[in-house]
């Protein structure tokens, strides 16, 4: 897994990758959602992300979806659809926070690739994004 070989999964209270027969992210999103407590689940979900098909899972389970041109798609691409795209992670996440919020839809059994977490808050006090 690329967050375990640039050491940085201490970051992240929760890490999913790829999975399913279809081989698309909406599967996991939701899974990975629906793990999340239920106080969170029911928030706003911004999803930065950096292919179409992680926009379309995003919009799936009810989440904001931003892409970031910086990663596996050309950004030409991302650009050609229906989806706010960024060049730099900072501005994503300016982004996605401006926009109007999206909802989790709790009636979908919901599956982002990651949950973020502040190390510098200890683990009971952690809010997950």
């Amino acid at each position: 897994m690329k967050v375990r070989r640039l050491g940085i999964t201490g970051f992240f209270a929760r890490i999913d990758g790829r999975r399913g027969p279809d081989g698309t992210k909406e599967a996991v999103l939701a899974d990975h959602l629906t793990a999340l407590p239920p106080d969170i689940r029911s928030r706003p979900v911004l999803v930065i992300g950096d292919s179409l098909d992680e926009a379309r899972a995003a919009r799936a389970v009810g989440a904001q979806p931003v892409l970031f041109s910086g990663g596996l798609e050309p950004a030409e691409r991302l650009r050609a659809a229906d989806w706010p795209v960024t060049d730099t992670l900072d501005a994503a996440v300016h982004l996605g926070l401006r926009r109007p919020a999206a909802r989790a839809a709790p009636a979908h059994p919901a599956r982002t690739s990651v949950t973020p977490f502040n190390p510098h808050v200890p683990p009971r006090g952690r809010r997950q994004l």
